[in-house]
């Protein structure tokens, strides 16, 4: 595992790409949620789109300073279509199906 500091001297010496660091923490969060319970919903497929996206910027030369570096989002902060509780369980149980907001910053509850 990578400081960030690290991570963006691998990222731009390309001794790595942003998709394969972002699969390395991918792979760790899963392999140790069930211990840590430190994630409510882990986004798999947004992380890899976007850390395409990062390395086809990067490629480019289109970057900021965090360009690359995956991160997680405390599920405290809404996210456009991405489950938010706030880990309320009240939010995330069957009966009241879960809360979703949307890019436009409208809510709706999905079954």
């Amino acid at each position: 595992m990578y400081t960030i500091s690290e991570a963006r001297r691998a990222l731009d010496n390309r001794d790595i790409s942003s998709q394969e660091l972002t699969r390395q923490y991918l792979d760790r969060a899963k392999e140790k949620n069930p211990t840590l319970n430190a994630f409510i919903t882990i986004c798999e497929d947004e992380a890899l789109r976007m850390a395409e996206d990062a390395d086809i910027r990067m490629q480019k030369g289109v970057m900021g300073p965090l360009t690359g570096i995956p991160f997680g989002v405390k599920d405290a902060i809404c996210t456009a279509d991405i489950r938010s509780t706030a880990s309320a369980k009240i939010l995330r149980t069957d009966q009241l199906g879960t809360i979703i907001f949307t890019s436009d910053g409208q809510s709706f509850q999905r079954k």
